[in-house]
């Protein structure tokens, strides 16, 4: 089995951030947990995860600019599609998830302990 990896891109160190980097070392994964857009692109260039969770507008804290999410989800579509890889964005505005949504990239509320709960169980 290989070693599981996340990559988590939160704008701060929260309860948020907490919760779910938790979750990930209780499946057994090592996290690399980053602050920004462009620390989230150059993990994700450099090596390949098994999970990849992110605000969706990482860098612009309550913004509906689903932009940096957009371009991670993008670049590792095909290992998603493929099932070598899944990813989730998350944000606290509303707006940025329904436009993700839009978009093709999945995405909840950060407030939805239940969808989270539930994309946890789906992938470990």
């Amino acid at each position: 089995m290989p070693d599981l990896t996340a990559l988590v891109g939160l704008h701060h160190k929260r309860l948020f951030g907490t919760v779910v980097e938790e979750r990930f070392k209780e499946a057994g994964c090592k996290v690399t947990r980053v602050y920004s857009f462009p620390a989230m692109t150059q993990h994700a260039k450099q090596r390949q995860y098994s999970f990849y969770l992110m605000d969706l507008n990482l860098g612009s804290p309550m913004s509906v600019d689903t932009t940096p999410a957009g371009f991670v989800y993008r670049s590792i579509k095909d290992r998603v599609d493929s099932g070598e890889a899944k990813f989730l964005g998350v944000s606290g505005t509303e707006d940025a998830v329904k436009i993700a949504a839009k978009l093709g990239i999945p995405a909840i509320d950060k407030a939805d302990s239940a969808a989270l709960d539930e994309w946890f169980r789906e992938i470990l």
